[in-house]
């Protein structure tokens, strides 16, 4: 019924087949591809981690108060090694005195020297100028901003009740 070995090591020619069951990874271990070509530039060849997640009532916050979320809100993420994958949608439906930039907290912190764009979109609401969603390096929350055509940017705000919605890729 299973197969225990006392050895070190195992060498298996010609592939592994399961027919039930998982593969299973002591911490702090992965998979290597160190038998590969390597980049000039190459850090690690070892995939090491691998999650996926679904948070049914992310934070969301506004000038750092947290905000009541009414409607469909989810945040779907799946990180492979240090590439987090997210999308996230919610409907504000009280901003509980808050004022200020819209964030929403994030599974996972951002690496250092990095920082990550993309588009936003908004419906069933009004909000103000050209709207991008960032994550900041070491920073582990997504912040919502507007572009002001050169200028600094400055806090996007949405009407209550707008569902808001951005998807983006960061390195951890």
């Amino acid at each position: 019924e299973g197969l225990t070995l006392s050895s070190t090591a195992l060498t298996i020619a010609n592939g592994l087949t399961l027919t039930d069951g998982d593969i299973a990874l002591a911490n702090g271990h992965g998979v290597s591809f160190a038998s590969t070509s390597d980049g000039t530039s190459m850090s690690s060849e070892l995939l090491d981690d691998y999650e996926e997640g679904f948070i049914s009532s992310p934070v969301v916050k506004i000038g750092g108060t947290v905000c009541t979320l009414g409607g469909t809100n989810g945040l779907f993420y799946t990180r492979i090694g240090r590439c987090v994958n997210f999308s996230v949608e919610f409907r504000i439906s009280d901003y509980n005195g808050g004022s200020g930039q819209i964030s929403v907290d994030l599974p996972y912190t951002a690496a250092s020297n990095q920082y990550t764009i993309g588009a936003v979109r908004i419906y069933g609401g009004t909000f103000t100028g050209r709207e991008f969603s960032e994550i900041h390096s070491n920073e582990s929350i997504l912040k919502f901003s507007n572009n002001n055509d050169g200028g600094a940017s400055t806090d996007m705000t949405a009407s209550i009740n707008a569902y808001i919605f951005t998807s983006l890729h960061y390195t951890v």
